[in-house]
């Protein structure tokens, strides 16, 4: 095992090697847009379309990332990109920009001019990275976050100065702006501080910095939130605390949350605890690690019952939560590996970032859908309750303040409510949610719109209250036909 170690005085950033890091993220960039997806990762997609569209730009959880959504989005539509596409480079953005600090944090820690690219290189590669910076999501902004906070970081760890650890809760704060997941890196970041060069640096010289890091990051993410109304994320933490632990589902979360959006780069990170001289560094790494994928586990075993309801047809976030490993994983690898070894990790990472991006895609929205979207709003405003999150996304990434309603929604409320009460689970409860939703969608003064791939998922449904029910729709409804267009049959609902 090759290793080299980290240059224990701060070496100096240039302004060619700042030019070579962003050349490096030029690159990077290029291969996200290319990359990008169709797939909506999730309903917050939806929502921060929704928002940003019609400049609602306060969220009870993120301070920063809708306002930056807007004005990014403003300046793209000069030059004829809808918000659809302008959010998705956002986050292609966002993760090249982590990648060019990972080169620059790589430069302060030592490492040689080829290392650093190589360093850059594996996080960019990363398939947790290449998937979060193509698809319209916060995450890869937050990645971006998270390696910038790097930078002080990486001078923390080879000056001990305390204006660096400083910086850096200032920068794990700014973090928690995009993504509450800011709060579980300035505890990684102080982990990481305390025993990064142990046993070399002894614990007593490391603590009193990491203390600080850490007190400096909660005064500001405290004045953050009462500045920005963002008291969610305490709720949220508070919520997960509260949450049983699944014990069982452990190998879910470590396989699809790091094996596979890691591999390999993120398993021979854990290498380095078989480097003595660094051992420190791959402790502090892999408890950081085990930290990650508890939270992981408490928050998506949670989610285990909504299976049916998420976009991606499975309990998974492809990484994401864990985002902000990428950038030590990808520089403890390039410390450790022989210079072949590396590139062979990097090419792997590169191609199993490919592979699981294009697999998990959806194909290229119908244009005849787009029309006959198209035509019915010409009718006036619409509420759909549609088949999936991909019929969703037919609509709303040229009309992002559609509102719609998900058969799945259904389908999981009426799973749990019978969990909880069998008897009280009837056709007759599933017809008056479509009442209401009718009602509250006609007081609005829109049009309740129903789509006929939304009826045959009801028929087809195993659940014995919920196929009768899309039968006697036809009883208590006029269906007026207003969209005929390839995979788009849609009707207007009027009460009998």
């Amino acid at each position: 095992m090759t290793s080299v170690d980290f240059a224990a005085p701060d070496a100096r950033i240039t302004t060619r090697d700042v030019a070579r890091a962003a050349i490096t993220a030029a690159i990077a960039m290029c291969c996200y847009v290319a990359l990008g997806q169709n797939l909506m990762h999730g309903f917050d997609a939806f929502y921060y379309l929704r928002d940003v569209d019609q400049g609602q730009l306060h969220h009870p959880r993120i301070a920063f990332y809708l306002p930056l959504a807007w004005a990014f989005t403003k300046v793209m539509s000069a030059f004829s990109v809808r918000e659809y596409e302008a959010m998705r480079a956002l986050s292609s953005l966002g993760a090249a920009i982590g990648v060019a600090c990972v080169q620059l944090a790589a430069q302060r820690l030592g490492l040689s001019r080829g290392r650093c690219v190589a360093a850059a290189a594996a996080a960019a590669s990363l398939p947790a990275v290449a998937y979060s910076a193509s698809v319209v999501e916060v995450d890869a902004v937050f990645f971006g976050c998270a390696c910038a906070s790097w930078m002080p970081f990486s001078r923390l760890l080879t000056t001990q100065r305390w204006s660096a650890a400083i910086t850096t809760g200032t920068a794990t704060a700014i973090a928690t702006g995009f993504h509450a997941s800011g709060h579980l890196l300035a505890l990684q970041l102080c982990g990481l501080a305390a025993i990064w060069d142990w046993p070399q640096r002894p614990l007593l010289q490391s603590l009193p910095r990491a203390a600080l890091l850490l007190l400096t990051h909660l005064a500001l993410a405290t004045l953050i939130a009462f500045a920005f109304g963002t008291g969610e994320q305490g709720e949220m933490a508070t919520n997960t605390v509260g949450h049983a632990f699944p014990l069982d589902f452990v190998p879910h979360v470590a396989t699809h949350e790091f094996v596979l959006a890691y591999a390999p780069i993120g398993l021979c990170a854990l290498a380095t605890l078989l480097d003595r001289p660094r051992i420190g560094a791959g402790l502090a790494y892999a408890i950081c690690l085990c930290g990650y994928v508890f939270v992981s586990t408490k928050i998506l075993g949670y989610q285990r019952y909504a299976k049916e309801f998420l976009s991606q047809g499975d309990i998974v976030e492809r990484g994401s939560f864990l985002l902000a490993l990428g950038a030590p994983m990808a520089l403890l690898t390039a410390r450790l590996l022989p210079v072949r070894a590396m590139l062979v990790a990097i090419a792997a990472s590169a191609a199993f970032a490919v592979v699981q991006v294009k697999s998990h895609d959806w194909p290229d929205d119908p244009p005849a859908a787009s029309d006959a979207i198209e035509v019915a709003l010409l009718r006036g405003p619409i509420e759909p309750f549609v088949a999936d999150t991909q019929e969703w996304a037919w609509i709303a990434r040229r009309h992002p303040q559609v509102r719609g309603t998900l058969y799945g929604s259904v389908a999981t409320d009426v799973a749990a409510a019978r969990e909880k009460d069998p008897t009280v689970v009837t056709t007759e409860m599933v017809l008056l949610w479509f009442a209401m939703e009718y009602d509250r969608a006609v007081q609005k003064g829109a049009q309740y719109v129903v789509t006929q791939r939304a009826l045959d998922a009801m028929e087809a449904s195993g659940d014995p209250a919920i196929a009768p029910a899309a039968k006697l729709l036809l009883d208590r409804y006029r269906f007026q036909l207003i969209a005929d267009a390839g995979p788009l049959k849609a009707f207007q609902l009027t009460r009998k």
